[in-house]
């Protein structure tokens, strides 16, 4: 789960013990169970102030919606995995 809530460049990396027992409930929970405020978040989410935005929010029902709507389209286990540029300073 904590893979799939990964988005690089901007995040590359998640540590599932951020998220505590959440991580199980997600794994857990079927990918096709309705939960509206999932789907109202997809709507929010074709802003580019979104991410961002929701990212720092801590209210227990959005933030899950938040979760849950970024495993639902999560894209970082598609084939041919995607490259990111990234810029190193030496």
């Amino acid at each position: 789960m904590a893979l799939k809530l990964c988005a690089p460049p901007g995040t590359p990396s998640v540590l599932a013990d951020t998220y505590g027992a959440i991580i199980g409930l997600l794994a857990d929970l079927p990918d096709d169970t309705t939960l509206p405020d999932v789907d109202s978040l997809g709507q929010v989410m074709s802003h580019p102030w979104a991410p961002a935005t929701l990212d720092g929010i801590g209210r227990n029902r959005l933030g899950l919606a938040y979760l849950v709507w970024r495993l639902r389209n999560s894209r970082v286990l598609d084939l041919p995995a995607p490259s990111y540029r990234t810029s190193r300073t030496s």
